[in-house]
């Protein structure tokens, strides 16, 4: 872990040492014992944590200062560098090949002992550079991996978030400061499972003009990213996230219960604070797009603008415009377009590394081979006041 992420990850011992804490205070009563064990443990866990950040806390300083030395090849390299980790060195990623594409039974030793670096319960990690694709391919059946602030991290600890800034206040001369603290405690990134079995035919794993890695790929980016976005804009937060729709609160009561006006995506874009609307995007369905783009201004000039530049989105009262399925089309009592700053107000966790498993023997039956995979992701509105949505009336 970063020197960051170990401080965020004993914030969450604090938190969780409070949680116990505030429960038996609310009950007027002293922990039992078991909660004094657990109290016990996360107060040794964050020690743990504060000692390996003192570490290296250290070596940053001391690698900083050989850093202003001219002759500079001898200093070191953390061990947990990416590009010393085993599992992104050419061994592994070779072996990691020949066994996404071995047919039955013909995985070689070799490839299996290259893996073990990388092996937990049956699954190996899947090289950074073969998840990096993974990832990226995502984005384009996840639109909020385009438009949030995507963290990446190995950890897969719950991760404290920042939801309050805090505020400042007038001070007379020689006058005490105001104390505000920046908050954290309220929410956390947490790390939902995600998985799935892609079943290769036989004949494709025969075949060798296919890549499998990329067959691969393509199958985890599309499913994983269709479940990614609706999880992440309508999820119930029970074993996966807490959609949008609902930790979105601020809000522009449309006129209508099924259409939409250009006034009241002016209004839209007036309901979050003017600092988050110079980077704000819309976002919101395919087939409500397709409403808006006929709408005039009063000298008759449609609204919408299309792109005109490949790769870049098309407009609507000059910001960006993204799809997605996951949002209801306008009717009463639903929100169908969102506005705002997603960068600053929402984070998106990549928590711990994806994993693989290959099922020699399950689909033998049908002549395939199975690969499971599995993710850890989380989606968390961190800023109320960056995003903001268009509620129609119940009819």
């Amino acid at each position: 872990m970063t020197i960051h992420e170990m401080k965020m990850a004993a914030a969450g011992k604090i938190e969780q040492m409070r949680a116990i804490v505030n429960a038996a205070d609310a009950e007027n009563r002293d922990l039992t014992d078991e909660e004094q064990s657990k109290y016990d443990t996360l107060k040794s866990e964050r020690a743990a944590l504060n000692k390996r950040i003192e570490r290296a806390e250290e070596l940053e300083r001391e690698e900083s200062a050989l850093g202003t030395i001219d002759d500079n090849p001898h200093k070191p390299t953390p061990s947990g560098a990416t590009n010393d980790n085993p599992i992104n060195g050419k061994e592994y990623q070779d072996a990691f090949a020949a066994v996404v594409s071995a047919r039955r039974n013909q995985v070689g030793d070799d490839a299996r002992n290259a893996l073990k670096i990388g092996t937990t319960d049956g699954h190996f990690a899947v090289p950074e550079k073969y998840r990096s694709e993974m990832i990226k391919k995502l984005g384009a059946h996840n639109c909020l991996r385009e438009i949030c602030n995507v963290i990446t991290t190995t950890s897969i600890e719950n991760i404290p978030v920042v939801t309050d800034n805090g505020s400042a206040g007038w001070v007379d001369e020689l006058g005490a400061y105001p104390e505000s603290d920046m908050s954290g405690d309220r929410k956390v990134l947490g790390a939902h499972k995600l998985g799935r079995i892609s079943k290769i035919s036989e004949e494709l794993l025969s075949d060798e003009a296919v890549s499998l890695e990329s067959t691969l790929a393509d199958a985890y980016a599309k499913s994983f990213g269709d479940a990614e976005e609706v999880g992440m804009w309508t999820g119930d937060g029970n074993k996966k996230p807490l959609g949008l729709e609902t930790q979105v609160t601020k809000k522009h009561d449309a006129a209508a219960a099924d259409a939409i006006t250009a006034d009241d995506l002016i209004d839209l874009q007036h309901a979050i604070k003017r600092a988050y609307r110079a980077n704000a995007v819309y976002v919101m369905h395919d087939k409500t797009i397709a409403m808006v783009r006929k709408l005039k201004n009063a000298n008759g000039d449609y609204i919408w603008k299309d792109s005109m530049k490949e790769g870049e989105p098309d407009r609507l009262l000059g910001k960006p415009v993204y799809s997605t399925d996951a949002i209801p089309v306008p009717a009463a009592g639903k929100a169908s377009v969102y506005f705002g700053d997603f960068k600053q107000g929402v984070d998106i966790g990549d928590r711990g590394t994806i994993y693989m498993q290959r099922l020699e023997e399950l689909y033998a039956a049908n002549g395939a081979i199975g690969f499971r995979m599995r993710s850890r992701v989380d989606c968390v509105l961190k800023d109320v006041d960056a995003v903001a949505k268009l509620l129609h009336p119940s009819a």
